[in-house]
């Protein structure tokens, strides 16, 4: 896939790419180059920067009492050596 389209900006997925680089290795590609340019697929990289830190931020969801007893119980019948994590509270988030 061509790092730049007829639009001459870098695409979706090139931008989604260079969200999780540095300045330094974003500068080393052509794509990279052109956003110290331009205004509009800094914006982009902005917003798909912020989209992970909100993703990354969400709370960890609890598993439900009844699937987390049946993960312990296979743990134990397996002789993992791995001691079962005590219950985790139900309906809420985890800590």
């Amino acid at each position: 896939m061509t790092m730049l389209s007829m639009s001459t900006h870098p695409s979706d997925e090139t931008l989604s790419r260079l969200a999780d680089q540095s300045e330094l290795e974003r500068m080393r590609s052509r794509a990279g180059r052109h956003l110290a340019r331009c205004e509009r697929c800094r914006g982009e990289i902005a917003a798909i920067a912020a989209l992970g830190d909100a993703a990354r931020a969400l709370p960890e969801p609890a598993l439900p009492a009844s699937l987390r007893a049946r993960v312990d119980e296979r743990r134990q019948g397996e002789g993992s050596g791995v001691a079962p994590r005590p219950p985790m509270p139900t309906g809420g988030p985890a800590p």
